[in-house]
Parts: structure tokens; C-alpha cells; sequence
């Protein structure tokens, strides 16, 4: 639609349709933003800011182009000359416009997904060893044992963990730790259920 207009701008010579016409070409370009802006989302959403910058880069360098040639064919001054430029401008939206509907597409690339490593394990298998990694320490087998002079076991877990005085005697897993070391003592003072008076100090 911004083409169309672009192209009766440059073909009327009615002063109203033309103003018109040059505001509606404005207008349906947010339509058309909103259209082609979305779509690096949609073909490879993990790189999507790169292909909007060099998309968005390539449109900068045709901005900074178009008051030079515009320039260059407006010397004279001439209406008829301006008519050449906004002629040229729908006719390069056109050109666009085609391209676009030829050979773009919103189906999710191949190379916009990193290749799966086989060596690595899947998230789901870590999570299941670590699972049983944790009952084991907890039914009271230990995951460090000694056998031939070498250390059987591996993570954090694997190593006996120092006691700091706590009473609480909670086993050691390879996420966290959680026996609880208070920093003070509890309160024992009543006044916060009673007056000034209940205060034991």
C-alpha cells in the first residue's frame, strides 16, 4: 500500500490527492514495520538482533543514500522532477515488496539451533543422576569410597563435609547446604506481649 500511494504522489497533479495520498504512504508504513520486523523472530528467534541490525543497517545506509540522489534529481526545482523522485521511490517499494513475498519465509531455520553435542547429556539425565545421587547419600552410602588407592566418586558430594557445632545433624547434598547456623540467640523478652515493666534487663 505504500508503494501505491508513493506512485500517485508522484503521478497526480491535484495538491490535495497528492498530500493525501503522501499521508496515507506514511501511515501504511507501520503496517509494513510491523510486518518484516517480527519475522527475524520467527525464522531464528536466538539471533534475532543480529539479523535485525544487519537488516536495520542495510535500510540506515539506503536513508542516508535517498537526500543525495533526491538531491541530484531535483537541481532544477521543477515539479516535474519531483514527480521522477516519488515515481522512483513506489516503484522501489514495489521492488521490495515483491522480493519479499518471493523469498522470505516465517518458518524456524535449521541454523538458528546450536548442534546438539552427543557427547553432552540431556538436562533431564543430569537431573535424574543428581536425584539419585542425593538418595544415595541419604540411605546412607557414602559416595566416597576407596579402592585400589584411588578415590571412587565425583561433585561436591563426593567429599566429606566439616561439621560447625550445629545440633542438627542433616546430610550433605551436592546443590546445598541445609543445616541452619543461627546468628544470635532467640529473643526470651515478654515485653512485645505485655508493657515496658515485663522487660527482664
Amino acid at each position: 500500500m505504500e508503494a501505491f500511494f508513493l506512485t500517485i504522489v508522484g503521478s497526480t497533479s491535484n495538491k490535495m490527492l497528492a498530500v493525501t495520498a503522501l499521508i496515507c504512504a506514511v501511515g501504511f508504513s507501520g503496517f509494513a514495520i510491523s510486518g518484516f520486523n517480527v519475522n527475524h523472530l520467527d525464522i531464528a528467534p536466538r539471533y534475532a538482533s543480529i539479523l535485525m541490525g544487519i537488516s536495520n543497517g542495510f535500510g540506515t545506509l539506503a536513508g542516508m543514500l535517498c537526500p543525495i540522489v533526491t538531491q541530484a534529481m531535483t537541481a532544477k526545482g521543477e515539479a516535474t522532477e519531483w514527480e521522477k523522485v516519488f515515481t522512483l521511490a513506489g516503484l522501489i517499494h514495489f521492488g521490495g515488496v515483491i522480493f519479499y513475498a518471493l523469498f522470505a519465509s516465517g518458518e524456524l531455520q535449521p541454523w538458528s539451533e546450536p548442534t546438539p553435542d552427543p557427547n553432552q547429556l540431556p538436562a533431564w539425565k543430569i537431573r535424574q543422576q543428581s536425584i539419585q545421587r542425593q538418595m544415595s547419600i541419604k540411605q546412607g552410602n557414602p559416595p566416597l569410597s576407596q579402592a585400589n588407592g584411588e578415590l571412587q566418586g565425583k561433585g561436591f558430594a563426593a567429599f566429606p563435609q566439616p561439621k560447625y557445632g550445629t545440633a542438627d545433624d542433616v546430610q550433605q547434598t551436592s546443590f546445598y547446604d541445609t543445616r541452619p547456623e543461627y546468628s544470635q540467640p532467640p529473643a526470651t523478652d515478654r515485653y512485645m506481649h505485655g508493657t515496658i515493666e515485663d522487660r527482664e534487663y
